[in-house]
């Protein structure tokens, strides 16, 4: 059977399905491409589980995400669904629990009260992240496709790079304050809050992206009732309300790419059905990118340039429901668990959790609570066995006793070979974290969305990595915009605005 669309996407995370929207929304005829079928949600025995352990931001008023959905006619999330964390995160360090408020003036008190001699260079440091964020807006609102496509907005980008100095010059002085020296917990406060929050790793924290996610607790974390798929769905239906196909039951098998079209196989069963599309949208996560697409002799740059972003860490989450009386009254829905002050956060010393709310019995049952364990592994799950996930996870809750020392003897529901299934089957949805060969000026951007071939285009978290959340969803709105240019597309109608 033979299938013709205007856009095909291929990808199953949210980048993908925003850029899928946003074509369909400009009227295209728009397929959707999402192999073994989006990552939604995982119910069992009255608990619901996300599968991406990523923190949502960027839905506060005016800011990113809500914004660019607003302007572009998308659906916005419900407001009653989406609630603001305050406290944003917590850390937990041995003998210490710092709350990160959402208010600046609040996060500089509560770093005072636990480091009484620095109150000073705190108020100065987070005085310089504001000045980071502000600089980051002044450029979203001037380009709201980061990457200037013209002199005009170029030069905007000029004008900006003074500030953006500052902000890295300020960067600079707290690495080697005595922030970090006299305080190692500091350092290791900040090294997690942004290895959870953004994407893009570096072994500094001197980039954009660090100051970005040092500034995220009073820009604003959510927390979606009744998990992330409460959102992700009513979005698919959105894109089917528009006339967009998914299609979620067959594996492609081979992409050729020509001038004048895209040729598709999608093999379902024993059929192989081909889809024709004038133009395509490819996410950086889709696990057959290199095998089947980047083997094309145009594509040996692309493919270069992918080998110079690595993946350091492999974000691996295990679930479970626990009795609320064995979680601290005051435990938060975001904690950063940090073993050992002396170490790096990145050398097995963090653990991130995620908790659900009380009350929200979407997401557990009354009385209790679910709670998603986040590990960082060196290796994918896919490349190790079920033996050695099963140590390593072990390993972890044990270390974790000492922090919730009741969590364990209320344990409801665990089952760790379904957390490995889970783990596994939805690598292509979580994101990872990446590291570059080269150092972005920004440390926000890690590849453009543009390929050799003129009308085939990538999206994905990992081109705006060290934007966290929000990147993925300003990739997938950046992808669509390069496909839909010239044709009265996204792009074109803010240049008329």
């Amino acid at each position: 059977m033979k299938q013709i669309c205007d856009i095909a996407v291929i990808g199953r995370d949210t980048a993908s399905l925003v850029a899928a929207m946003l074509c369909a929304r400009w009227g295209k005829r728009t397929i959707l491409i999402a192999e073994q079928g989006f990552a939604s949600d995982y119910e069992i025995s009255g608990y619901r589980f996300s599968v991406d352990p990523t923190p949502m931001s960027g839905f506060g008023p005016s800011q990113t995400c809500l914004r660019l959905l607003a302007e572009l006619d998308l659906p916005l999330p419900d407001r009653s669904r989406l609630q603001r964390l305050d406290p944003a995160m917590q850390v937990l360090l041995p003998g210490c629990r710092l709350d990160l408020p959402a208010g600046r003036e609040a996060l500089c008190d509560e770093l005072q009260r636990e480091f009484p001699l620095l109150g000073s260079e705190f108020r100065s440091f987070l005085s310089s992240m504001q000045d980071a964020v502000d600089l980051f807006d002044d450029w979203v609102k001037a380009n709201p496709w980061i990457r200037p496509s013209s002199c005009k907005e170029a030069l905007r980008l000029l004008r900006l790079i003074p500030k953006l100095l500052k902000t890295k010059l300020a960067l600079m002085r707290m690495t080697g304050s005595r922030l970090e020296k006299k305080e190692p917990a500091v350092k290791r406060i900040l090294e997690a809050q942004r290895f959870i929050l953004s994407h893009l790793h570096d072994e500094g924290l001197k980039s954009l992206s660090s100051a970005y996610a040092f500034c995220l607790p009073w820009r604003g974390l959510y927390y979606a009732a009744g998990g992330r798929g409460s959102l992700l769905e009513p979005m698919r239906k959105a894109f089917q309300d528009m006339g967009g196909k998914i299609i979620n039951d067959g594996s492609i098998v081979r992409i050729r790419t020509a001038a004048g079209e895209n040729e598709i196989d999608l093999k379902a069963g024993d059929d192989v059905d081909k889809i024709l599309a004038d133009r395509m949208i490819v996410s950086t996560k889709w696990e057959n990118l290199a095998m089947i697409l980047l083997t094309e002799r145009k594509f040996q740059r692309l493919g270069r340039r992918l080998r110079n972003i690595r993946v350091v860490r492999f974000p691996f989450t295990v679930q479970m429901g626990v009795r609320e009386v064995g979680l601290p009254e005051r435990l938060a829905p975001l904690v950063a668990v940090v073993s050992d002050e002396k170490k790096s956060v990145t050398d097995r010393n963090l653990l991130f959790l995620q908790v659900s709310r009380p009350g929200d019995l979407e997401s557990a049952p009354a009385g209790k609570r679910a709670v998603e364990v986040t590990l960082f592994l060196h290796e994918s799950p896919l490349r190790l066995t079920n033996e050695e996930l099963r140590r390593q996870i072990f390993s972890e809750l044990d270390r974790l006793d000492s922090f919730l020392p009741f969590l364990r003897e209320n344990i409801d529901y665990l089952d760790i070979d379904k957390s490995i299934e889970l783990a596994r089957r939805h690598q292509e949805a979580i994101n990872m974290k990446y590291q570059t060969k080269s150092k972005p000026f920004w440390g926000i951007t890690a590849l453009g969305n543009r390929t050799p071939a003129p009308r085939v285009f990538l999206t994905g978290g990992l081109l705006l990595a060290g934007l966290g959340y929000e990147g993925e969803i300003m990739a997938g709105i950046q992808s669509a915009q390069s496909a839909l240019a010239g044709e009265g597309g996204p792009r074109d109608a803010a240049r008329t605005v």
